[in-house]
């Protein structure tokens, strides 16, 4: 048996320390930390509690049937979290999320951008039209430069269908239409 009541109560324990903080980057170090600990050493029983916490699957054979319930409540409360520090640790400064507002500033509109990475860290700036036109340059380059890199060029076939709503939209521009 894997996890017994009194794991559980440990592992419930441990998992609401780590919990409280905001999700960072050694959030994920520390679940592997406490899953060693809480297994005295042996990395395959660390590695089956990681599993349970981050499949939110329950094995009838790593479980005492006395413990099941709590293991089930633990999963519902901190299965997702431990599943958003894995991406954290593994992509925290990917792009996460990205929006912007028009505001008029002076008789000027002004955009108002806000970039998420996935720790959740934001950077927010301004663009005017010509800032907003070098960012689309800069990353039409970079665009240009997956497509000649061993490691990605085939990926950039795959989005023909957003290149082409972009070519779509650019020459809406370009002609004076309005989306």
């Amino acid at each position: 048996m894997l996890i017994d009541d009194q794991l559980a109560n440990e592992l419930n324990m441990q998992l609401q320390r780590i919990f409280c903080l905001p999700i960072s980057r050694s959030t994920y170090r520390d679940l592997h930390n406490v899953a060693m600990v809480l297994a005295k050493g042996d990395q395959e029983r660390a590695n089956q509690i990681l599993e349970v916490l981050f499949t939110g699957t329950v094995k009838p054979d790593r479980v005492a049937s006395s413990a099941e319930g709590k293991v089930r409540q633990m999963i519902e409360r901190f299965t997702i979290s431990c599943r958003m520090s894995k991406e954290v640790f593994e992509k925290g400064d990917f792009l996460g999320g990205v929006s912007s507002e028009i505001l008029t500033q002076e008789d000027k509109a002004v955009a108002i951008n806000r970039i998420r990475k996935v720790d959740g860290e934001e950077i927010q700036f301004a663009t005017d039209p010509q800032a907003a036109l070098f960012m689309v340059h800069h990353f039409l380059a970079r665009l240009e430069e997956f497509s000649k890199h061993e490691a990605s060029k085939g990926l950039i076939k795959g989005f023909e269908k957003e290149l082409k709503d972009i070519q779509g939209r650019v020459a809406g521009l370009i002609n004076g239409e309005e989306e």
